[in-house]
């Protein structure tokens, strides 16, 4: 998960793709990561977004069937080398999507057991302190 000073909401890495159409036109992006802000994407066939402009986009999220429809800005145009990225801002979006890509954003860092701090010490010889695993860490 990445937070950046001027970020107010986690993104978290997904790998999608993303059909775009811009004034009658269809274009095609693969998704790097999402809040649910927006979404980072590359254009796969090498289009240039100018920023500021709206896009009517549809994306799946992984494990999810279920389009989602979202109308977005272009907030910047990033091209390094032989990459082109575009930040996308969700201007329109359903409140179902917007739950939709909070569970999955939510759901990417759950935690897999609970924190060390809930073990307990068992033994403690020559500065090697040995836990022993107490049963939520093993849920």
């Amino acid at each position: 998960m990445e937070m950046t000073p001027s970020r107010r909401n986690p993104r978290v890495p997904i790998d999608a793709n993303m059909i775009e159409i811009h004034r009658a036109s269809t274009g095609y992006l693969r998704l790097r990561d999402i809040s649910t802000e927006g979404v980072y994407a590359d254009a796969e066939d090498g289009a240039c977004l100018d920023t500021a402009v709206n896009l009517s986009v549809e994306f799946c999220l992984p494990g999810d069937d279920e389009p989602i429809w979202a109308l977005c800005e272009v907030v910047r145009d990033d091209r390094v080398g032989l990459r082109d990225g575009h930040a996308l801002r969700f201007q329109q979006l359903s409140r179902r999507d917007s739950a939709r890509i909070e569970r999955y954003v939510q759901s990417y860092h759950r935690p897999i057991a609970a924190p060390l701090a809930r073990a307990r010490p068992i033994a403690r010889t020559q500065q090697v302190v040995m836990f022993r695993a107490v049963s939520e860490l093993l849920c």
